[in-house]
């Protein structure tokens, strides 16, 4: 699971709570290109925030969906960024699940709780999420 929050306080509590429930976490300050092309294996899920240095969560939201090889990653929005106009905007461009902060980390982790299971993960998806050829 990859965690994107430049606020150090939430990345270290996000990471911390889903880390004790079992997943294996990696937290990154910011989003960028590199960590697509050069893991070994994709995310099971992206949290990812709104407002950070660089481009923003929407526009990184957007580059995941458009590529081939993450457009299946699940995505939560978990942003301070909670007007309707917001959520809306989040869903077109593709979010599976959309928290706004400040944040139940117990919410958090039902929410990945689900996502993981409904989806299951990039190299094994949920039978629903498998595409038949």
């Amino acid at each position: 699971m990859l965690v994107v929050e430049d606020e150090p306080a939430i990345r270290r509590l996000i990471e911390l709570h889903l880390s004790r429930a079992g997943y294996q976490v990696a937290a990154v300050r910011m989003a960028w290109r590199p960590w697509r092309r050069s893991a070994p294996r994709l995310p099971d899920l992206i949290i990812l925030d709104v407002m950070m240095p660089g481009p923003d969560g929407f526009q990184v939201l957007q580059q995941l969906k458009s590529d081939p090889r993450t457009v299946r990653v699940p995505v939560v929005m978990l942003t301070a960024k909670g007007s309707d106009d917001h959520v809306r905007h989040g869903w077109q461009k593709g979010a599976d699940f959309y928290m706004a902060k400040p944040f139940n980390p117990a919410a958090l982790r039902s929410v990945v709780d689900r996502l993981v299971t409904v989806a299951g993960t990039p190299e094994d998806p949920a039978p629903l999420r498998r595409s038949h050829k």
